[in-house]
């Protein structure tokens, strides 16, 4: 934001400042979404992501097995613990093309 550029002073007392132009908007706008999306994917990523990640090779290397067929060995209960993470990812991406379909085609 501009100092120079004030052109009203809201009940406060100070001036308010004003955007240089609409890219300086854009990119102060980005930056925030970007931050904001990344401090908790980071986090989830380090202590959840990495962790299970970790988990499922050394699993999958002690039984001999893959991924899927892995858990049956350990506990025949989490038989499809990797069958619902699949549906899961299909269900959200389906989530995501619908909702771009949707704001592509309602805001005009």
């Amino acid at each position: 934001m501009t100092e120079g550029t004030a052109t009203q002073t809201p009940a406060g007392g100070q001036p308010r400042g004003k955007w240089a132009n609409k890219m300086e908007f854009m990119f102060s706008m980005a930056g925030e979404i970007i931050g904001v999306f990344f401090i908790p994917y980071f986090v989830f990523l380090f202590f959840c992501g990495v962790p299970l990640f970790f988990l499922e090779t050394a699993l999958g290397q002690y039984t001999s097995e893959g991924g899927v067929t892995a858990w049956r060995k350990i506990c025949p209960m989490f038989e499809g613990k990797d069958e619902a993470r699949t549906d899961f990812c299909r269900v959200t991406q389906e989530m995501h093309v619908f909702t771009h379909w949707y704001w592509k085609n309602t805001s005009r």
